[in-house]
């Protein structure tokens, strides 16, 4: 990375330390500067360290030492504190630099080694190393000390697990992989249904009250489950830090149906809102993108040719068929090109079949670098290829036909491993025709004038 990069990148994990820390002590503070709500800077710290590595610990070291000392920490403290929470950072970017998580955590182990790293490595170091200050100059008494390392642990990492995958999941572009056009709007809508239903449970609405804590599950994890499952990681990130944030908010003013008990009472019964709405938003965004990604492969493989990674003799015909259909319903015009392997057997009987793939290989490179950008190229079985060139006059088909032949007579011979194979095609052309009953009927004619054309003459091929 470059050095101005990582000092910009410093300057906003600092600042976005100071500023969330003093939100987050505005809520709830308890042993002087120990946090028990969610502690949103160490989720910023640990999203950056994944995204930028160890580096950011220079921001980290910054933002909390001014934060301790706007507290009216001793600076002996603050230092200490702002060590432990650098050293933290540090762990945490050679931690998942060595597992190399996916930034967008659409993998369900992915999401588990986060939570798992987070609950079980990075805060019970944090908890320890942070109260050990405040213990040794006699802030905490010995019977406090637990409760603060849980206050401590708690609140910490309820922030990581809320605000590191929101910043991760929404850093990876482009958005419209999430996102279409058309979403954005609906995106907003369920938003702005989630902020509406969210305030009214907290009693930011006068005379709508739910009595009982339990009753926010039941209205508001439908659209948590909505949003995790229709819009993944991003959608589950930004309704769970919504309805924290009015949550938060709410409880801070003695509203909504945590306000039981003491003002720590009220507090824990936010935090396991948050952690339990939270984890159940990612996990279910987790496996359903996970699911996404399975299913994406696997019509990958069914549309794809292993070998050539063009498109395969089913998923050409289903281009073919809708080429076809556009040109009756629109009277356009197009064409299909075949490309056959001139005597490849005995490039196989001769080289070995190792060498015979990565002639095809190679062929089929070629012709990708003749086509245009609308064209699809696919590989039809064994030694033939096909072209499907839509929206084409004679002029266009005559300048692929005169590439794709220059391609192949540049040079003599395809080189594998330094072995130097002469290959020859043949090439057939056939354009549609308002007669025609099928797309069928354009492959045929196409199949005949390429059988012809190799009675008379070839093309010589090299690469």
């Amino acid at each position: 990375m470059k050095v101005k990069r990582i000092w910009w990148v410093n300057g906003v994990v600092a600042s976005l330390y100071f500023i969330l820390g003093h939100g987050a002590f505005s809520i709830a503070v308890s042993h002087q500067n120990i946090t028990s709500v969610i502690f949103a800077p160490e989720g910023v710290s640990l999203a950056f360290a994944i995204l930028y590595g160890r580096r950011v610990w220079i921001g980290v070291f910054v933002g909390q030492l001014l934060l301790a000392l706007s507290t009216a920490l001793p600076l002996l403290i603050a230092l200490s504190i702002s060590l432990s929470n650098s050293l933290e950072v540090i762990i945490a970017a050679v931690i998942f630099q060595k597992i190399k998580i996916s930034p967008e955590l659409n993998r369900i182990h992915h999401l588990v080694w986060l939570l798992c790293i987070v609950a079980l490595v990075l805060q019970p170091f944090s908890a320890t190393f942070g109260l050990l200050p405040f213990w040794l100059t006699n802030r905490i008494a010995e019977d406090q000390l637990a409760s603060a390392w849980i206050y401590w642990w708690y609140g910490n990492s309820l922030g990581q697990c809320l605000v590191a995958p929101l910043i991760l999941s929404w850093s990876q572009f482009p958005w419209k992989k999430t996102f279409g056009n058309s979403q954005f709007g609906e995106v907003f809508a369920i938003t702005l249904l989630m902020s509406i239903i969210t305030l009214i449970v907290f009693e930011r609405f006068p005379g709508l009250k739910f009595d009982h804590p339990l009753s926010i599950f039941a209205v508001l994890f439908p659209l948590f489950c909505l949003g995790a499952i229709r819009y993944g990681m991003r959608g589950a990130t930004a309704m769970s830090v919504v309805t924290t944030i009015i949550a938060a908010d709410s409880t801070a003013k003695q509203l909504g149906p945590f306000t039981i008990g003491s003002g720590l009472d009220s507090i824990v019964y936010l935090n396991n809102f948050i952690a339990g709405a939270t984890v159940t938003g990612l996990t279910i965004a987790a496996i359903f993108s996970e699911r996404k990604l399975l299913l994406d492969k696997l019509t990958e493989l069914a549309y794809t040719d292993s070998l050539t990674c063009i498109a395969n003799r089913r998923a050409f015909m289903e281009k073919a068929q809708d080429e076809f259909n556009r040109c009756q319903r629109f009277n356009d015009d197009m064409s299909i090109i075949l490309i056959d392997v001139d005597k490849f057997k005995q490039i196989n009987d001769r080289f070995g079949h190792n060498v015979g793939d990565k002639a095809l290989k190679s062929i089929a490179n070629l012709i990708n670098q003749s086509r245009r950008s609308i064209d699809t190229v696919g590989r039809m079985g064994g030694d033939e290829f096909a072209v499907i060139m839509p929206k084409t006059n004679s002029a266009s088909r005559q300048a692929f036909l005169e590439r794709l032949i220059e391609t192949f007579e540049k040079t003599a011979f395809i080189v594998i491993n330094n072995t130097k194979v002469k290959v020859t095609v043949s090439i057939g052309m056939a354009s549609f025709r308002k007669e025609d009953a099928s797309v069928e009927a354009i492959i045929h004619r196409a199949d005949q004038r390429m059988y012809q054309y190799k009675n008379n003459t070839a093309i010589n091929a090299s690469a």
